[in-house]
């Protein structure tokens, strides 16, 4: 068993979780039209209600084979996203507002998530977990930048896994904006912050509405 396997298992089992937690918190619909913004289908197999999915990214086109049953998708930005209010029944995202870039840009991605449907499902992984949950090392993103492109590059699981150059690692280190959970209900002021935990720790923090 692989490094690799064992991050694609216990991931499969989060997402799994997830997306049970994300059909009981919209119960009452069991469908609707959903945003995914800077989503992939593979999440969706998780999930059994009839939803009608559009997926937004940078890129556009699907990174994966194509889903059954099949999901529009949309090249855009989830700062200013190319929809008009309430034009969805609800916004989702998994682990992607740490992405997006400084907290100005976050209060952006969750304004905008805000805007184009009337409810919201934003998942994002807790600062204050220990293990650093994109490259599977112990404390990396308390560090100073200077000291995480090593650790990266030589002491994490992505790093033992991808083997990046220490140029990718340089663009990489940065690219991470990890949330706490009070910034999270001033991102998303009018929705329920839900705390995800494994082992009774902060692992993730989900806005709901």
């Amino acid at each position: 068993m692989t490094i690799h396997s064992v991050y694609s298992f216990f991931q499969s089992r989060f997402r799994s979780r997830r997306m049970r937690q994300f059909e009981h918190a919209f119960s009452q619909t069991q469908g609707g039209r959903v945003l995914d913004i800077g989503g992939t289908p593979s999440i969706w197999r998780f999930v059994h209600g009839d939803y009608t999915v559009t997926l937004l990214n940078l890129e556009d086109g699907p990174c994966e084979s194509e889903p059954d049953p099949p999901m529009d998708y949309v090249c855009g930005s989830a700062l200013a996203l190319p929809f008009p209010d309430d034009c969805f029944d609800i916004a989702f995202s998994n682990s992607v507002i740490e992405h997006v870039g400084d907290f100005s840009a976050q209060e952006l991605f969750a304004e905008e998530a805000r805007r184009v449907a009337p409810r919201v499902w934003v998942q994002t992984p807790s600062r204050w977990f220990p293990v650093e949950p994109h490259y599977i090392a112990l404390g990396i993103h308390y560090l100073p930048r200077g000291a995480q492109r090593w650790v990266l590059r030589y002491f994490s699981v992505w790093g033992w896994v991808a083997k990046p150059s220490m140029q990718y690692v340089d663009a990489t280190v940065g690219s991470i904006r990890l949330l706490s959970k009070r910034e999270m209900k001033r991102l998303f002021p009018d929705c329920k912050i839900v705390t995800e935990r494994f082992l009774l720790l902060a692992k993730a923090y989900i806005a709901i509405r």
